[in-house]
């Protein structure tokens, strides 16, 4: 038993009952009374029989309003309790349809994260690893790569809210290595066309050449499984 249904007895209980009891109570000390005067006083004469008579249907009047009470309540207690279950099936419904509103708006937030992700690595692999663009002004190559770049730090803000340690960890790896590979880059192009290199910046060459073929290994391992982790 529920404690609503309990708190519905214990009120049927403290208010029907005492109530009927109150009815049965005076009915009985009517009995008695007449009873007492029929026999001491009235005898059985045809006036106290009907005094006694009286006193006994007022007992049976109480009696049938205590039954009368307890049907009643018992059929309160039921139609309380059905339109208690009717109203627990509406907000398990409403429950219901809230998760799946947030689960679903959750999905599209995700989403738009990984896009996000997945935009900048194209744009990366497409701009420094295959050198697609070049025959673009400096002028917009530079507008493209900030919009990429905001986009993709306005995702990472949201990531650490929407997505799992897995998701920020790769998030952020993405972002630093890659503006490292960025920075490789720089140096080795300003190298690269310059002949018979001191020793020093032979070395920073070839650091910058080996590092960056690292990097762009492991970026490729990361949009692979890119999906998998979302």
């Amino acid at each position: 038993m529920t404690p609503k249904q309990i708190a519905k007895w214990a009120t049927l209980f403290f208010i029907a009952v005492p109530l009927a009891a109150v009815v049965i109570l005076i009915g009985l000390v009517a009995v008695a009374r007449s009873a007492l005067c029929g026999v001491i006083y009235c005898s059985f004469e045809p006036d106290g029989i009907a005094t006694l008579w009286a006193a006994l249907i007022g007992l049976f009047g109480g009696l049938l309003a205590l039954f009368g009470a307890a049907a009643v309540g018992l059929r309160q207690v039921e139609i309380l309790d059905r339109q208690n279950i009717a109203q627990e099936k509406l907000a398990d419904e409403a429950a219901k349809m809230e998760r799946l509103k947030f689960n679903s708006e959750l999905f599209d937030r995700r989403l738009a994260i990984y896009e996000s992700a997945r935009s900048w690595l194209s744009y990366f692999f497409d701009r420094y690893i295959h050198q697609f663009g070049d025959d673009l002004s400096e002028d917009d190559r530079k507008s493209s790569e900030i919009t990429q770049r905001r986009q993709f730090i306005e995702a990472m803000r949201m990531a650490d809210f929407l997505c799992t340690k897995e998701v920020q960890e790769a998030m952020s790896e993405i972002f630093r290595i890659s503006h490292e590979f960025i920075r490789r880059r720089r140096t080795y192009d300003k190298l690269s066309g310059v002949s018979n290199l001191p020793l020093r910046e032979q070395s920073q060459f070839d650091n910058a050449n080996r590092r960056m073929e690292e990097i762009e290994e492991r970026l490729f391992e990361i949009d692979s499984s890119l999906s998998s982790i979302f």
